[in-house]
């Protein structure tokens, strides 16, 4: 990637969240670069600044920008603990089966049978 191209998309304090974003985009075609994972790693910053910082080329920022919000949005809704259509109980918190890899139903699923066992 040129550097004079790049676009800072994301802002994070968690190593964790910025290496998602990263591969998330990279699922979707679209190459990133963190920058500060690197101070992050050792728990300080030369420059004072404690965020990791996702960059990606200008012309694809539009589309991974609107793919981080999305992203973000789906985390933050709160996830009951849930019946999945293949019938395996799902702790809450969890947006995918761990049996056959669904995922929860924007429109909530059915009530949880709490006597399955």
């Amino acid at each position: 990637m040129d550097e004079l191209n790049l676009k800072k998309i994301a802002e994070t304090e968690s190593e964790t969240e910025a290496i998602m974003f990263r591969s998330v985009l990279e699922e979707a075609g679209i190459k990133g670069i963190l920058v500060g994972l690197e101070a992050s790693a050792l728990g300080a910053s030369i420059d004072g600044n404690d965020f990791i910082e996702l960059l990606v080329n200008a012309e694809q920022a539009d589309e991974a920008s609107a793919i981080i919000e999305e992203l973000t949005q789906d985390s933050q809704q709160e996830i009951p603990e849930w019946t999945c259509q293949c019938g395996e109980q799902v702790d809450a918190g969890f947006a995918i089966c761990w049996a056959c890899q669904a995922d929860y139903p924007p429109d909530g699923p059915g009530p949880v049978d709490s006597d399955a066992d």
